[in-house]
């Protein structure tokens, strides 16, 4: 089963604004990374829009045009984390800045490990026609990439 994207990005600022503090192992709190991740959300959206060449006026502007009441100021409060962006306005920022993985660019996505596939044929004899279908097939899974 499957959520709206606007519904798991919900779920997933909510999930930021509940993990701001981790236990570290003497169950003392600490802030992830020695920072508030209002703040680091904030960092991350000014520093996206400074990338993409926007200026305040023109995510405002952008906004106010899709229905949403972000003033100059809000878009301040949003960069200086005193303050979020509802799910479905992050995500109209999030794709005029360029952002196509948010995951990612918040830091919530895991790095993908390199994966290494290799075939052992244990000594075993293929005839020509069984190796021209193992060729065959590892064509068919490299086209499926494309």
């Amino acid at each position: 089963m499957s959520i709206p994207f606007s519904d798991f990005l919900r779920n997933f600022i909510d999930t930021l604004n509940s993990q701001c503090y981790i236990q570290d192992t003497e169950i003392n709190k600490k802030q992830i990374g020695g920072k508030n991740m209002k703040s680091s959300i904030g960092e991350i959206l000014k520093k996206c829009r400074l990338e993409s060449g926007k200026s305040v006026k023109d995510i405002s502007d952008l906004l106010i045009s899709k229905g949403f009441k972000a003033s100059e100021k809000t878009i301040y409060s949003w960069e200086s984390g005193n303050s979020q962006p509802t799910p479905d306005a992050l995500l109209i920022m999030c794709k005029a800045y360029g952002i196509s993985d948010v995951l990612s660019t918040f830091g919530y996505a895991e790095p993908s490990e390199p994966t290494t596939l290799a075939a052992h044929f244990d000594g075993e004899e293929y005839t020509e026609s069984e190796m021209e279908e193992i060729r065959n097939f590892a064509d068919f899974v490299r086209n499926r990439r494309k």
